[in-house]
């Protein structure tokens, strides 16, 4: 009778084991805002504007970095949307968490003052192209409870925009022309 028991105990845990792992592995399934995709592109540039105008990687998630390791002080790195900024953009809907996905490259100009030994000062100007993964929600969206608050995230016509990479980083000088400084 006792190993009747201990094997009905193993099959009962052995089966609460996979009800729970199976419950632990289904996420909610977010149903998908139907003719945003242009809407969302349309946002995310009017972000990566405001990131290209910005000297101080505001607003939120800019991505910019720029470096000079031969510069002898820090200065500033003076950013302008491209033309176009917007390269290319795909979006999808990511049913998981609520938002569209958009990935793409981005077309940026850079300036940048190097500060050689001696005090004196060269302008170096440059472009680069450089991709992007961007996850976007309507701001009004109600699923901003527990793991799915987003913190950071930029407003743009509408949307939240939360940057998840790369940084958008140019290394000064070795790419780029001298400028003459006015």
């Amino acid at each position: 009778m006792r190993p009747v028991v201990v094997v009905c105990l193993g099959l009962a845990l052995y089966a609460g084991a996979v009800a729970v792992f199976s419950l632990a592995d289904s996420a909610p399934a977010w149903p998908p805002e139907r003719g945003s995709g242009a809407r969302v592109v349309d946002a995310v540039v009017a972000w990566a504007e405001q990131c290209a105008r910005s000297r101080s990687a505001g607003p939120a998630n800019c991505p910019q970095r720029g470096s000079d390791p031969a510069g002898v002080r820090s200065t500033e790195f003076r950013w302008r949307a491209g033309r176009p900024l917007l390269l290319y953009a795909s979006v999808r809907w990511l049913e998981t968490i609520g938002a569209f996905e958009v990935r793409g490259a981005v077309n940026m100009d850079v300036e940048h003052d190097r500060v050689l030994p001696g005090g004196r000062s060269v302008r170096f100007a440059g472009n680069f192209e450089t991709p992007f993964v961007a996850v976007a929600r309507r701001t009004g969206d109600r699923r901003d409870f527990g793991a799915y608050r987003w913190t950071d995230a930029a407003p743009a016509l509408g949307f939240a925009i939360r940057y998840l990479g790369p940084w958008w980083s140019w290394q000064c000088c070795a790419t780029a022309k001298e400028v003459v400084i006015p």
